[in-house]
């Protein structure tokens, strides 16, 4: 195992560079936020690319904690609703490849998104809805995600991955 895997779990390595390229394919595809009125209910699928910077202490022989902030670019498979067209900042803590967090999501408009995830193991968990504002005001959700480690420089973090679930509005 080399410094860099001890140092940093696999659950979080992978997410600096990509922030550029999802911002980029945001761009491209034109910012809008959601055309028309979001239904008040159902599913959503996204994509999205993340990227940050880790800190991490050694807990013992082969174990570490590790805190994670970064950024965050999403786009629906829909086009439209949660996660469309969104960017946000995220702040994760955790100890070897467990952890959680917390995400902000904005769209265009300003209306935001707020999210907890739970990780149980590298790769993939849960998340569901703290709430929101504007259009996503009173939004419930959960949901599941996984994603990639993508190559990154040492002490920091590139991922992509897919979101699915299904939400509620009041």
């Amino acid at each position: 195992m080399t410094t860099r895997e001890k140092f940093f779990p696999v659950a979080l390595r992978g997410i600096v560079a990509a922030s550029g390229l999802a911002l980029a394919l945001l761009s491209d595809l034109g910012g809008g936020a959601l055309a028309g009125e979001l239904p008040k209910e159902g599913a959503f699928k996204a994509t999205f690319i993340a990227q940050g910077r880790n800190t991490a202490v050694q807990l013992g022989a082969e174990k570490w904690g590790w805190t994670w902030a970064g950024r965050i670019a999403a786009l629906s498979d829909s086009g439209m609703g949660p996660y469309h067209n969104m960017s946000g900042d995220c702040l994760g803590m955790g100890v070897d490849d467990q952890g959680s967090g917390y995400c902000t999501y904005s769209d265009a408009d300003g209306d935001m998104i707020f999210e907890r995830w739970e990780e149980p193991a590298a790769g993939k968990g849960t998340i569901s809805a703290l709430g929101g504002t504007g259009k996503f005001q009173g939004i419930q959700y959960t949901g599941d995600y996984d994603y990639v480690a993508l190559p990154s420089p040492e002490g920091t973090v590139h991922l992509a991955g897919r979101k699915r679930g299904s939400y509620k509005l009041p």
